[in-house]
């Protein structure tokens, strides 16, 4: 089996990262000027269908370059049209221009068991469409909740070029986004901290790109949260199980050394939690546990000491940073997900079978400051998107929706630990499909291409494997 870890030094990697910054430079100018934005999105589709005629396995390679690097795909858009959308759309049709004469010959078609969950996971999305309708629900509502499913559809795509080179091509993709998204972390949080220059501008691009969150507290401390950065963990996990098994180079431990103060810098205790199950595993199966444990003393130490200069130099602020997030149910974030779970779960327990379908809303008092505010006092909300990711599934599916999701990682687990047996440099990709639907409690990521593209990817790899 091919090893997943050889990162020699090819153009590769050094293409899809030039490739990655270059389109945070477009990012920039078409939220900037908003005109630009049709010119980049119409020179991006032409680039695509080229790229996709001269090698058919870049329909795997250019999605997954958006989605690693991408947050919510809206790095580049034009009104509601975003470039996840132009990706997956021209994806989908050269697809099915290309096979239109031999749809019978397609991998997911000889396929049984992908086949299966490919068409089980499409019926029951029709299914609760059927069913949001049937209940009255908004019909833009029931598009902006369920079009996130729809990436499923890269599943027969991916599975048609797939092949054992496929996937070191797909960890440098994203070794090379993590590091974009891990790099433009650490500079957001030392502009905020220590720049004297004015910030709007820079906050509105990522806020209105929807490429994450900045959130400034009270001891100056900044929160820089990317919803991308679910794959600086996968990275990371990635890594650091190759510098168990063989030796920690200079080279990965920078890698390391920045994805590590990435991810604590976005105080997301979802990823934290995502993190530390993931060492656990790592250090659990790995033989060298001593050399795990020193490792991780290292990186422990060393990356909180990159985040207390950057916190403190030139400007200083304080040395202990450990108390940048309280535990405190008031906390806002916190006191929200408590406020909002009796209520999802009394609606539930009324629709436990089949749920509401897509775009059920609640009504609950928020105490998140975008809701909570002058304007609106009391924090009253009413939203179909929901922070607690199982009971989402619940809500909107049921059971039947909830027990698809559990199943699929339940077959990407155990296929993974069967192949781990005889390859265990795949023992990084156990510890990220177990610490997957703990993150999704908390943060969801399961209901959204950020998830759905790792679900889909798992499944690949596993049957292709096993």
């Amino acid at each position: 089996m091919v090893s997943i870890y050889e990162l020699e030094r090819s153009k590769t990697f050094y293409f899809w990262l030039s490739t990655l910054l270059f389109l945070e430079l477009l990012s920039v100018l078409a939220w900037a000027y908003q005109p630009l934005a049709i010119i980049f999105l119409f020179i991006l589709a032409i680039i695509l269908v080229l790229a996709y005629r001269r090698d058919r396995q870049y329909l795997i390679f250019l999605p997954l370059a958006e989605l690693f690097w991408g947050s919510m795909g809206r790095s580049i858009q034009y009104d509601f049209f975003s470039l996840r959308w132009l990706v997956f759309i021209i994806t989908i049709l050269f697809f099915l221009i290309s096979h239109a004469k031999n749809l019978r010959n397609l991998k997911i078609v000889k396929n049984k068991i992908l086949g299966r969950f490919f068409i089980v996971y499409f019926l029951l999305i029709l299914l609760f469409i059927v069913l949001a309708f049937i209940n009255q629900h908004s019909a833009r509502n029931i598009f902006l909740d369920a079009n996130a499913y729809f990436y499923f559809l890269y599943l027969p795509i991916w599975l048609q070029y797939y092949d054992a080179q496929v996937l070191k091509k797909i960890v440098k993709i994203l070794l090379a986004s993590s590091l974009v998204i891990a790099l433009k972390t650490i500079v957001t949080f030392y502009l905020f901290t220590q720049s004297s220059f004015d910030l709007v501008s820079y906050y509105k691009w990522i806020r209105d790109t929807r490429t994450g969150e900045i959130t400034r507290l009270d001891n100056g401390f900044v929160r820089i949260f990317f919803q991308s950065q679910i794959y600086v963990l996968v990275a990371w996990a990635i890594m650091f199980d190759k510098a168990i098994k063989n030796n920690l180079t200079s080279k990965n431990f920078i890698y390391l050394l920045l994805f590590s103060a990435a991810l604590y810098i976005s105080l997301s205790r979802s990823l934290w939690l995502g993190l530390l199950l993931v060492i656990f595993i790592l250090v659990v199966l790995n033989k060298n546990k001593l050399k795990s444990i020193k490792y991780l003393l290292l990186l422990g130490v060393s990356s909180y000491a990159l985040v207390i200069i950057l916190f403190n130099f030139p400007k200083y602020h304080q040395v202990n940073l450990f108390n940048n997030r309280s535990v405190d149910t008031q906390e806002a974030a916190v006191a929200t997900r408590t406020i909002l779970l009796p209520i999802m779960l009394d609606s539930i327990k009324h629709q436990p079978i089949l749920g509401y379908g897509f775009g059920q809303e609640l009504t609950f008092l928020s105490q998140d400051p975008r809701s909570k505010n002058e304007l609106n006092p009391t924090g009253q909300r009413t939203t179909f998107s929901f922070e607690w990711g199982w009971l989402d599934f619940m809500l909107k599916g049921g059971l039947l929706l909830a027990l698809f999701f559990v199943y699929s990682l339940f077959y990407i687990i155990r296929g993974t630990y069967a192949i781990i047996k005889l390859e265990p440099k795949f023992t990084a990709y156990l510890a990220i499909f177990l610490a997957l639907p703990l993150i999704h409690v908390f943060t969801p990521y399961l209901n959204h291409p950020l998830g759905l593209g790792l679900l889909v990817l798992g499944l690949i790899n596993t049957k292709y494997n096993v």
